[in-house]
């Protein structure tokens, strides 16, 4: 039995949201004939992650339309979706997907793949299978060409049920998957479920069957949305959450949340400043995650323009003119044209040239609207709109971008960073709110242990010496000449944990944070290491000298 190329590459919310974005194109653009033959995806500038084939069959697999007919039919309900309801909706179809299919040209009885793996597993006593033994039984067996590739078809399917099914779990020799028995009773009702509801169409290979298998109707008795044209209320945000931070340690957690709190409610933008790793960004992840927020992660660079932040004109396949809007711009409206509210957390900020790059954002921050020296395909001036000086946000037009009063955006800057920093304008700064981010003062061992449990880093011995030992000991030695947050802390024990290589690690992560200071500190720097040597870390100084000496165009004695 065939599977379908859509598990042999890759599903994923980029590859869906990707797609769904293409369909204003395809639908203007392709004639009928050119639908059933391989499309270029590099004419729609799109980035496709692992799949090359023609657009309709991945979109017809994945229920997005239907060429059953004379005509596109399309779901429309899923550009409505948010990324977690299309998440829902992936779940929903590895769930509920049967082969063969009017897609896939293969013989043999229909089934649906995911109930197919799980009656397997519920039959055994131990209610676990070999996969890869099912894979071959069940599927590459049934393939009368042999293809190269199946191993890795294999591996993909596999990756795919775990990832968006639901109740299968694959143990730690990578190839028995099972079902808890605790769960047992649960597995069996859910499977039942399915195929009363979702059971297999008597006439399996007709297109529009199939197609109808994926309506609104359907995806809502697994997963119950609320779907309505996006309004005022779509992007309100209860600005009155709050902030969980339970997965990041700092000694004045409390004072952090409060300042944080009152900083967004009181409408100002914030700014996280501390040296490298000491959380900054995985606390602004966290913050916008408690409001319930949709929101992007960049990362300042330093040629940065109101070209990137706002937008500018780009050339199209045919050469015409069009406006591309920019990292902020692209926050307010969706692919459907819609206000959104899309936060923006802007990594390393400092990196840019703040007045350059921001200027222009600086009045929108203020409150004021303000027209782009640019046009939209309708001649019409690009507009940026306060919500606070509209009537209804549903009166926004094709050509304005409205900027919600609940929106926020969040910088972080590394405090030791200062020869590779712009000046930060008081003009920029009075729209922030700065909140320290500060390094734990006191490291003790159990300190270390508290986060290695966070992380799931087991205590353990690497080489000749415990890591809880080591690590104490080299963070100590590392702050006395440049302090660094846990961050850093952890990507040193991972990559020690899977290389037991503590030169490399050090290079990797700990020398790129000495950029900038003198001779002096370095030299004692090392003769740090050299004692820390000593208790048993084993770090090559030759190596990691001539490094030195090399990036940072020194002569160390």
């Amino acid at each position: 039995m065939e599977i379908t190329p859509i598990i042999h590459k890759s599903i994923n919310l980029k590859n869906l949201r990707d797609l769904l974005k293409m369909y204003p194109y395809l639908i203007n653009n392709l004639k009928w004939e050119k639908t059933f033959s391989t499309f270029d995806f590099n004419s729609i500038n799109t980035n496709f992650e692992g799949y090359k084939e023609s657009i309709y069959k991945f979109a017809c697999q994945l229920g997005i339309e239907n060429r059953g007919n004379k005509y596109f039919e399309v779901n429309e309900f899923l550009f409505l979706l948010s990324d977690r309801q299309l998440l829902n909706y992936i779940r929903f179809w590895i769930l509920t997907y049967y082969v063969p299919n009017p897609y896939v040209i293969s013989e043999g009885n229909p089934k649906i793949i995911w109930i197919d793996i799980c009656e397997n597993i519920l039959k055994s006593e131990k209610l676990e299978i070999d996969y890869y033994k099912y894979f071959h039984d069940n599927i590459n067996k049934k393939i009368k060409v042999s293809r190269p590739d199946n191993f890795a078809n294999s591996k993909t399917l596999l990756k795919a049920i775990l990832e968006y099914g639901i109740f299968i779990e694959l143990k730690n020799d990578k190839r028995t998957i099972f079902i808890k028995k605790e769960e047992k009773e649960l597995v069996r009702k859910t499977v039942d479920y399915i195929k009363k509801y979702f059971e297999i169409p008597k006439r399996h290979k007709n297109k529009n069957e199939f197609f109808k298998r994926y309506s609104i109707d359907n995806f809502q008795k697994m997963f119950p949305i609320n779907i309505r044209k996006k309004n005022y209320k779509d992007i309100e945000v209860n600005m009155d959450r709050e902030i969980k931070i339970d997965n990041l340690i700092f000694e004045n957690k409390e004072e952090i949340k409060r300042r944080v709190n009152k900083a967004l409610k009181g409408g100002k933008n914030i700014i996280l400043a501390g040296v490298p790793g000491s959380g900054k960004s995985k606390l602004a992840k966290d913050i916008c995650e408690s409001f319930e927020v949709e929101y992007k992660m960049t990362t300042a660079i330093s040629d940065w323009t109101t070209y990137e932040t706002m937008g500018s004109y780009k050339v199209d396949s045919k050469s015409n003119l069009y406006f591309d809007e920019g990292i902020f711009l692209s926050c307010f409206k969706d692919e459907r044209n819609e206000v959104k509210n899309e936060w923006l957390i802007v990594d390393e900020m400092n990196r840019a040239d703040i007045d350059k790059a921001f200027g222009v954002f600086f009045s929108v921050l203020s409150g004021d609207d303000i027209d782009l020296s640019f046009k939209n395909e309708y001649r019409e001036n690009i507009e940026i709109i306060s919500e606070e000086n509209i009537t209804d946000p549903r009166d926004i037009k094709s050509n304005q971008y409205l900027i919600p009063k609940d929106w926020r955006m969040i910088g972080t800057i590394n405090t030791l960073d200062k020869n590779t920093l712009y000046e930060m304008s008081y003009a920029f700064m009075r729209r922030f709110a700065i909140i320290p981010i500060e390094v734990p003062s006191n490291i003790t061992k159990e300190l270390i242990r508290e986060y290695f449990s966070i992380w799931n880093i087991k205590e353990d011995v690497i080489g000749n010496i415990n890591n809880v030992d080591a690590i104490y000991n080299l963070w100590l030695g590392i702050n006395d000449y440049r302090e660094i947050g846990p961050a850093i802390i952890k990507d040193i024990v991972s990559y020690v944990e899977e290389e037991e290589d503590w030169t490399s690690a050090i290079i990797l992560y700990v020398l790129p944070q000495f950029e900038g200071v003198n001779e002096d500190i370095i030299n004692g720097f090392i003769d740090k290491l050299q004692e820390i040597n000593k208790l048993g870390i084993k770090i090559n100084i030759d190596k990691l000298k001539k490094y030195i000496e090399d990036f940072f165009s020194l002569d160390l004695y």
